[in-house]
């Protein structure tokens, strides 16, 4: 069955498809005659419901027009007829759209012919409710009274008893829509009910189904399973099947085999644990014991080396002393060379800046000479200054009295003088100003010429001091040639105790050397055989703990022997 070599969830998902198939066939069968209903209730609606309803409103609206005929015929205000013929109108034109209505909605051919036979009623009816009317509006009340009694009302009797017999029609085929749609109600109900049943009862006998075919496997492995808790790995697994649990059968029925196969071989590798543990104990005692030998015997020899490095040490200390004192002495020498070295190259330098200073004090003195002469042509330019202000305070001066001699004159002129009096004080006032500006220069002036005399002074002064510099700065250079030709005597002095001292610290050097190796030999050979001794010890340990891990794995085998017992293979 393909249903059994489907996987789990395959057989879930047919599960959930055939719960849609039944829930579609459900909502199929209520949809459809949901359905038939609604359209059976829609056309009782159409056909029978709304017809009965035009033909009551026809009669509703005969009777209305024979009402107001009547009126008509009874009352002699000419308005009061003009309004009741407009209700006559009204009522006839909507009969003539409900008399339309109610004729495109009939279906069957003996009421189509019932409804052929009221519209001539009706026509005649019409005719004779206009006659009643013309007459009552030319005045006749009475032979209209006599054409109602004779004719009309007979003609709305008879158009009348017609629409009855279409209603009762109507109302008949109304009553056999409405017992369809109960009948078909009732059918409906049976179905679904029917459909529900029969969907159950599939739902339950394909659940019971698949349920089965995922539990009783399910059961039969975990009673394999609970069999190979107890040690027994001869069971297997019959299920047989292409889904989840069939694979895990196979798989589980492999382990059961690897399991069985792997407690065979792990019997005799604890049977040959246990006999290659009981060798090792013996191995490892014999071991001990010579291993006790070569440590004593190591311990003497390692005794005698620690005392030959100590003799070593002593020696190489002396002589590390000794090349301490002779390389320090060639470092200072060395020292006093370089710092010789380094003295003669700055009274080069030295030399070198003394020259470069005095001609800078030759420019200096250069140019402040140049200088004293320029800030001596500035003192004579600020007198001429001088006197071209005094020049002008002169002219502003006399400008000032001008202006007040035309003032005067102005004002003996009266009102003609009155504008050159205003012009006239502005120009004396332009004079003051002019006066004051001139006297503020002036004093300016005096200022420079005062500050100027004092700078010609100091450059004098400054000539005749950079002239004893120079003096004093020729002597320098002279001292520090004398500096630079000692400096060079005593460096040559002190490189040949340099290199004296360097001879006698590379002979200690040597000597030094050979003390150092011979001390590491004497402290390789004295590690040596203590390492040697460490070994043996730890190899007389590593022998006591094989002889403890050798008993032990034999206690362990037979425990474990003990252990595969308990498996039946």
């Amino acid at each position: 069955m393909w249903l059994r070599n489907a996987a789990i969830g395959r057989k879930l998902l047919f599960l959930m498809l055939i719960s849609f198939v039944i829930f579609g066939v459900i909502g199929g069968t209520g949809f459809y005659f949901m359905n038939k209903m609604d359209k059976t209730s829609e056309q009782m609606y159409k056909d029978a419901l709304l017809p009965v309803k035009w033909q009551s409103q026809i009669r509703t609206n005969n009777r209305a027009i024979d009402s107001y005929t009547v009126e008509l015929l009874l009352t002699s205000d000419a308005a009061m007829k003009q309004e009741l013929t407009g209700e006559i109108d009204a009522k006839k034109k909507e009969n003539e759209q409900l008399v339309n209505e109610l004729e495109n909605s009939l279906l069957s051919a003996a009421i189509v012919e019932k409804f052929s036979q009221f519209k001539a009623e009706y026509e005649t009816y019409l005719n004779g409710v206009q006659k009643v009317s013309d007459l009552a509006l030319a005045g006749n009340g009475n032979l209209g009274y006599t054409e109602y009694r004779q004719g009309v009302k007979s003609s709305r009797e008879s158009a009348n008893a017609l629409l009855n017999e279409i209603g009762n029609y109507l109302e008949e085929y109304a009553d056999e829509l409405n017992s369809n749609i109960t009948k078909d109600n009732q059918v409906s109900k049976v179905i679904i009910m029917a459909v529900i049943l029969l969907s159950i009862a599939l739902k339950a006998v394909t659940g019971f189904i698949v349920v089965r075919m995922i539990a009783n496997p399910v059961k039969e492995m975990q009673g394999l399973m609970e069999g190979a808790e107890q040690g027994d790995l001869t069971v297997e697994g019959t299920y047989r099947s292409n889904d989840e649990i069939g694979q895990l059968t196979i798989s589980f029925n492999k382990m059961m085999l690897n399991l069985r196969e792997l407690m065979g071989q792990v019997n005799i590798t604890s049977e040959q644990v246990a006999a290659a543990s009981e060798e090792l104990t013996a191995s490892s005692e014999e071991s001990s014991k010579a291993s006790e030998q070569i440590a004593s015997t190591i311990q003497e020899v390692a005794i005698g080396a620690d005392q030959q490095v100590k003799s070593t040490e002593e020696s190489s200390k002396v002589v590390e002393e000794m090349a301490l004192s002779v390389q320090q002495i060639a470092s200072n020498a060395q020292e006093l060379s370089v710092n010789a070295v380094e003295a003669s190259q700055k009274a080069i330098e030295g030399n070198e800046a003394i020259q470069s200073t005095i001609g800078q004090m030759n420019s200096i003195n250069l140019t402040v000479n140049q200088l004293s002469q320029v800030v001596k042509g500035l003192g004579e330019r600020s007198q001429e200054i001088g006197k071209i202000i005094e020049a002008i305070t002169n002219i502003a001066s006399q400008t000032n009295l001008l202006a007040l001699n035309a003032a005067i004159e102005s004002a003996r002129a009266g009102e003609h003088g009155r504008g050159f009096a205003v012009v006239a004080d502005e120009v004396r006032r332009l004079a003051e100003q002019s006066a004051e500006s001139a006297r503020d220069i002036s004093q300016l002036i005096a200022l420079i010429q005062d500050e100027t005399q004092a700078a010609v002074q100091s450059m004098e002064k400054t000539t005749s001091e950079v002239s004893e510099g120079i003096g004093v700065v020729n002597k320098a250079g002279e001292s520090f040639a004398q500096i630079r030709s000692s400096v060079d005597e005593v460096s040559a002095q002190l490189q040949e105790v340099s290199a004296a001292a360097q001879q006698l610290s590379a002979g200690s050097e040597q000597v030094l050397q050979s003390e150092k190796l011979l001390a590491e030999i004497a402290e390789e050979a004295a590690s040596g055989t203590q390492n040697v001794a460490a070994a043996i010890e730890e190899q007389m340990a590593s022998m006591e703990e094989i002889s403890a891990s050798a008993g032990s794995l034999s206690h362990m085998a037979g425990e474990l022997q003990e252990q595969i017992g308990r498996f039946k293979v």
